[in-house]
């Protein structure tokens, strides 16, 4: 993915994802807020 209009709307999708992962206790909640924290930064810095 190289980019951000295409990375933007599955940063949404993934975010959802990692939530309900969170609140099935299939990953810890921090654990879900750090990989989106790390996403948001990566597809951030996309040109």
């Amino acid at each position: 993915m190289t980019s951000k209009e295409d990375a933007t709307p599955k940063l949404k999708e993934v975010s959802v994802l990692l939530d309900q992962a969170a609140d099935s206790n299939l990953i810890h909640k921090n654990n879900a807020d750090r990989n989106k924290s790390r996403l948001t930064r990566f597809v951030a810095s996309l040109s």
